[in-house]
């Protein structure tokens, strides 16, 4: 395979610095309590989207990445926000199937009750620890090594900024599932 050329390579970095800086904004917005725009969010492209730019990663660790989702999931919210809770939980799935000597599977689910959005990111590691569970939402509670113990913290914190809720359990693949609810946008 061919390298990509410096152009390439140098719009990517750029697009990357963009979105570190759309993060970064979002993050303060949340702390500062003050309240952007919301706009129409798009459930399926998104968690598309995610799912996509984590493919070569899944692919290199042999892991089995599945998505079942509708495309006319439609929610009032910040996109980037968003963003980064869906891409924490599919990352810290990845990570924990990485551990398995066997089969690696992680599956993304997005279906509609009645007026919620339900979005499940589920694998087939490990799962949380009995004893840490009642805390993973704690600021710098981790599981992993080299975990900062923010990601689950922010992510409910986003989640319910959306007027949404986040919860664990254990998965049908036998590791950890996250669930998030989100309410569907009003017409």
């Amino acid at each position: 395979t061919a390298l990509p050329s410096l152009s390439v390579v140098a719009e990517d970095l750029l697009a990357s610095l963009r979105r570190i800086n759309e993060v970064v904004d979002s993050v303060r917005q949340i702390f500062m309590q003050k309240e952007s725009s919301r706009e129409a969010v798009d459930l399926g492209r998104l968690l598309r989207e995610i799912s996509d730019s984590a493919i070569a990663q899944a692919t290199q660790a042999r892991i089995e990445l599945s998505s079942e989702r509708r495309n006319d999931i439609v929610i009032s919210g910040h996109m980037i926000q968003l963003r980064m809770v869906f891409l924490n939980l599919l990352q810290n799935a990845i990570a924990a199937v990485k551990e398995n000597l066997s089969q690696r599977s992680v599956s993304i689910r997005l279906e509609q009750r009645e007026d919620t959005a339900v979005i499940s990111i589920a694998d087939n590691g490990p799962g949380i620890a009995v004893e840490l569970a009642p805390r993973i939402w704690d600021l710098y509670v981790s599981q992993k090594a080299a975990g900062t113990g923010i990601g689950l913290w922010l992510s409910r914190l986003i989640v319910e900024h959306h007027q949404g809720s986040i919860q664990y359990a254990t998965s049908a693949l036998g590791g950890a599932e996250f669930t998030v609810h989100l309410p569907l946008q009003s017409n």
